[in-house]
């Protein structure tokens, strides 16, 4: 069976095979059905959310990346603006964790969290990154603020 190739992500696809009516010398098949499977090769999507939480001492970066697996990091940067441009201020990569399926979309989802301690008056910008894998397509979003 030749499978047209694609660089859209889906699952495995399997098939069944059925051989029906043979004629001439294939009338002794012994087993007349076989099955097949379509191995997804493509990289799967990701999306992150992204939200921020001001606490007293500290500000937060939160938020879900979907499709989620174990081991999975989101590297967040917070940026102060100078003028016309964001300057980087400081980073954290941090792990997901809480693997589970929140929006039963069945897509597995991980949360992330990065504590930044909190800056002075001024406008900001989170920026996350998932830098993405063998397995997931990378994925980023930001979010502009002011304290």
């Amino acid at each position: 069976v030749d499978v047209t190739g694609d660089t859209t992500y889906e699952t495995n696809e399997t098939l069944t095979l059925t051989l029906s009516n043979p004629l001439g010398g294939l009338s002794k098949v012994i087993d007349a059905e076989g099955t097949g499977t379509i191995t997804n090769d493509d990289r799967a999507p990701t999306a992150l959310t992204l939200k921020l939480a001001k606490k007293k001492t500290s500000i937060q970066a939160q938020g879900l990346i979907e499709m989620a697996a174990s081991g999975m990091s989101v590297k967040t940067t917070l940026y102060k603006k100078k003028g016309s441009k964001y300057v980087r201020v400081s980073s954290r990569t941090v792990s997901t964790a809480g693997l589970a399926d929140r929006d039963l979309d069945s897509l597995t989802d991980g949360a992330y969290l990065a504590k930044f301690k909190r800056p002075g008056r001024g406008a900001y910008r989170f920026k996350v990154v998932y830098a993405g894998s063998a397995t997931y397509l990378p994925s980023s979003r930001s979010l502009k603020f002011k304290l």
